[in-house]
């Protein structure tokens, strides 16, 4: 079959939708399959493990909507505000627990299922696309079920780029639009979602200087005006990643997240300095404009009540100002230094069929899979087999961005390749989706965040492979050996990065408590009913204080925060004693609780405890919890238990 006749089958005719191909029945039964098996994966561990600190911030903001406050102007919210929003709305709908903000989770999973598996079949077959969903999900939603607000960035992100495909695949302005529609949405959740429409420009700015029929005509002065301004736009934005990273990013952080992000921004403005002119130019302002209308449509509608109560500037404070705090106490230099040159096997893989003269026989493909049934069985019971299998995917995209974008240059720069420019254009989107919402791993390079990306990492290596690589069979071997891994291993990924098992099989006992609903560990599970029982008999009012970082605290135990604060190290350091003491004296608060274990903001302030102690001068030590009310009558009584191990 020849070049062309292959680039028809995989994008057919613009007149022809996408539900009338000839395979469209085969597409929709796996896609359909595809769902049910990830729901019957999900739905079991949809409620099991938490982070304390994680569940007390989604669930406290969501709260504080419900009872009419705004995120910014009346509490520091760490995200934007759009999540608390529409958690408020699931508490509205299905009650306040904990376990209503992960069934608003699992059904945003399951509506963007189709959108991965559409993204996945313009490369592979329905069955190599179902089976890439499946390493998706296996690589990601089951290793942390928390309704957080990156998950959303990622399935917006999803989403859009899929509208963004079918918009080059029908050239219909409502898909681009949609697509801007998706990333206003990621923006109101967190800010990051700015990511996701930096790399849709790019593919934008990429599709209109492609090569075309003419490529070749005499330019004129607007032309070179026209490459020059466009060339040097992309380059500036192709500094933004090191900027950012300037003053704390790690060695790791810089080539495995900031370099991907330049490079690809740096290879299209390249493009557009070799093949722009006026009429690419003119053709990227259309098209950015209707993607950037789409983008504002939602963006507008949540400033709405921001700009009718004139609290703008509060939002801007807490959405630009308030997270750059973030880059001192909330930070994770991730993996070892050592750790970037793990990617050098990957390009060596993806690099070699293309200096070999022959394809992989029979002996190469037995080896290719003995060597992965070797890692599948090693990664079971070896704890060191895992970690370097978790930093082989963790630290793919320098790899799949160099080799993909050294592929698509070849293929573009030079003809007669036989590869449809709409597939090198996918190819495209695709990388700098990977190496621009990768980003969310800074500041914090932890592995839960990796699992943020890594559904766009294994879509990314589907397209890389499947469009350049010249056997197919062997990356099926390796496709199935990490869908393998996925599911069978992810418990210990992911638990290597937390010290106390909250997120694996040890999460045993249900939090029975009106507000919680979660499964999590058995003495967690001890320590949170007995201090809830312990507020309950001894709160006085609907407020209590708890310091600091524990807003789990407030909600579980049905209590109101006195405070705008979620985390102690966001506050205004400014005369901050006083004003907690005539907040407790002000909402009238007799009981208060002591987080001996903060994971950011550290202790106590010496100062602020001794007034608290003094004003609240009996207490009880509940693992690593003290708590401390006002009973004059009553003796001083700290046990003497150490902290619950976190």
């Amino acid at each position: 079959m020849s070049s062309q006749a292959s680039a028809d089958t995989l994008f057919p005719s613009k007149s022809v939708p996408f539900f009338a191909r000839r395979d469209a029945r085969a597409h929709f039964v796996v896609c359909g399959l595809v769902i049910a098996i990830v729901a019957a994966l999900l739905i079991p561990l949809m409620t099991r493990g938490w982070i304390p600190h994680d569940e007390g911030t989604l669930a406290q903001s969501a709260h504080r909507v419900l009872i009419g406050q705004l995120p910014h102007r009346d509490f520091d919210d760490a995200y934007t505000g759009g999540l608390a929003l529409l958690h408020a709305g699931a508490f509205r709908v299905l009650g306040e627990r904990l376990a209503s903000l992960r069934i608003v989770l699992l059904v945003f999973i399951l509506f963007s299922i189709p959108a991965f598996y559409y993204i996945a079949s313009r490369f592979v077959s329905a069955v190599a696309s179902g089976a890439a969903v499946v390493a998706i999900v296996g690589w990601s939603f089951t290793n942390y079920a928390a309704s957080m607000p990156s998950w959303f960035n990622l399935l917006f992100a999803a989403m859009g780029c899929a509208a963004l495909m079918r918009w080059r695949e029908t050239d219909r302005l409502r898909w681009l639009l949609l697509a801007g529609v998706f990333g206003g949405l990621s923006i109101t959740i967190k800010v990051i979602g700015f990511y996701f429409v930096a790399a849709a420009l790019l593919f934008l700015a990429f599709q209109a200087t492609s090569t075309s029929e003419d490529a070749q005509r005499e330019r004129t002065l607007a032309d070179a005006i026209a490459r020059i301004v466009l060339t040097i736009g992309i380059v500036l934005a192709s500094v933004l990643p090191f900027a950012m990273m300037r003053s704390a990013g790690s060695i790791t952080q810089l080539m495995n997240l900031a370099a991907p992000a330049t490079i690809t921004a740096l290879f299209v403005a390249a493009q557009a300095m070799r093949f722009g002119d006026a009429r690419a130019a003119g053709r990227l302002l259309k098209n950015a404009a209707v993607f950037i209308a789409g983008v504002l449509v939602p963006v507008l509608l949540f400033m709405i009540p921001y700009l009718k109560s004139g609290s703008v500037s509060s939002l801007y404070e807490g959405v630009f100002v308030l997270p750059q705090k973030r880059l001192i106490s909330a930070a994770n230099g991730g993996p070892p230094d050592w750790s970037v040159f793990l990617p050098l096997l990957w390009l060596a893989v993806m690099l070699l069929p293309w200096f070999a003269d022959q394809r992989i026989g029979r002996v190469g493909l037995v080896a290719v899979g003995l060597a992965c049934t070797a890692v599948v069985a090693m990664a079971l019971f070896s704890f060191e087999t895992n970690g370097l299998v978790f930093l082989s995917v963790a630290m793919a995209e320098l790899p799949l961005v160099v080799a993909g974008i050294g592929l698509i240059g070849r293929a573009q720069w030079l003809r007669g390749t036989g590869i449809a420019p709409i597939k090198r254009e996918y190819v495209l989107l695709l990388l700098a989706m990977t190496a621009w919402c990768g980003l969310v791993q800074f500041p914090f390079s932890g592995p839960i965040y990796f699992a943020y990306v890594a559904p766009l990492v294994i879509l990314s290596a589907v397209a890389v492979g499947s469009t350049f690589a010249r056997s197919a069979r062997a990356g099926s071997i390796v496709l199935a050996t990490y869908v393998m891994l996925g599911l069978l291993t992810h418990d210990k990924f992911f638990s290597v990065a937390f010290v106390r098992a909250s997120l694996s099989n040890e999460a045993t006992a249900l939090l029975d408590v009106p507000r919680g609903g979660l499964t999590i560990r058995a003495d967690e599970q001890a320590l949170y009913r007995g201090l809830i029982d312990t507020i309950q008999a001894h709160a006085k009012s609907r407020f209590i204080y708890v310091t600091p970082d524990a807003p789990e605290v407030y909600f579980l135990a049905d209590r109101e925060n006195p405070t705008r604060t979620l985390f102690d190290f966001l506050d205004d350091p400014v005369r901050r004693d006083q004003r907690i003491l005539r907040s407790i004296t002000d909402h009238d608060v007799h009981v208060v609780v002591l987080n001996l274990a903060a994971d950011f903001s550290g202790p106590v302030p010496r100062a602020l405890h001794d007034s608290l102690a003094h004003r609240f001068p009996v207490g009880v030590r509940m693992g690593r919890f003290v708590i401390r009310w006002e009973a004059p009558n009553a003796p001083l009584s700290l046990a003497a238990e150490k902290p619950a191990a976190r």
